[in-house]
């Protein structure tokens, strides 16, 4: 079972087209990861960054379409490690 590797994985790609908030509560579980990719998503808003602030290693993040708000980056800003940030198409409310 891949959660059985939660403490081990680093990076993780995943093409989904739309993933569930159960997916994201999934992926926060990866309390190690470095770089995560999501892409093929009908996009990332401002409650499941919530979810993701659990990946406090995070220094990649790279999502295909958001609906991000000020309120959005502004919880991605928490992340330490944080220093790369790909969006593309990106739907931003500031």
């Amino acid at each position: 079972e891949i959660m059985n590797c939660s403490n081990f994985l680093r990076t993780l790609r995943i093409g989904a087209e739309r993933l569930t908030s159960k997916d994201l509560q999934s992926i926060s579980r990866f309390t190690r990861l470095e770089s995560l990719a999501i892409n093929e998503s009908t996009g990332l808003h401002d409650e499941d960054i919530q979810k993701l602030l659990t990946l406090s290693f995070l220094s990649s993040l790279e999502v295909s379409s958001t609906h991000l708000t000020h309120a959005g980056f502004k919880l991605l800003s928490s992340l330490p490690h944080l220093r790369r940030l790909g969006l593309s198409c990106p739907r931003v409310n500031m």
